[in-house]
């Protein structure tokens, strides 16, 4: 579920042309993370996200940005949604990869990311956050997410709306 999210983040802030994600746990042996983005000119990576629903450690953060390095990425993120590394361990890591001109940013809640993506978006904030719940379940499809995990999500969307009204 989390990478269809970071997926649909990514469909509403580049547009589903220009963003590529397998199904979870399919080896990226042809991309450089979980989700990417390519740049504009449709010549290599804008973006690599690598999603990981627990701990990060230093050589996840270093294997990421080594893949990232090979491949030209410009920016390689983390999403790690559960414990963050420590802030020592990040500024070593983003040094080492400004070495090598890469940019690391790490995520350790949605809100953040969320935010943050919308914000990167094209569309008015308010517009892309009205999309994301259609792209994120479209995703989950394309990902071959589990019928529960479909289930969740469709639930989790109709309580927020059922909140909201």
């Amino acid at each position: 579920v989390a990478q269809a999210v970071v997926a649909g983040l990514m469909d509403v802030f580049a547009g589903e042309d220009r963003v590529d994600a397998r199904r979870v746990n399919d080896p990226s042996r042809t991309i450089p993370a979980d989700v990417n983005v390519r740049r504009r000119e449709e010549t290599g990576w804008e973006r690599a996200f690598e999603v990981r629903d627990k701990p990060v450690t230093r050589e996840d953060l270093y294997l990421l940005v080594g893949k990232c390095v090979l491949a030209e990425v410009d920016e390689a993120v983390m999403v790690a949604i559960a414990p963050s590394p420590p802030i020592a361990l990040l500024a070593e890591a983003r040094a080492w990869a400004a070495e090598r001109g890469v940019a690391v940013t790490v995520y350790s809640d949605w809100n953040s990311l969320v935010q943050q993506a919308l914000h990167w978006a094209p569309l008015a904030t308010l517009v892309g956050a009205s999309r994301l719940p259609s792209r994120i379940e479209q995703r989950l499809i394309e990902a071959e997410a589990s019928a529960e995990a479909l289930a969740l999500w469709n639930t989790l969307v109709c309580v927020r709306a059922s909140q909201q009204n």
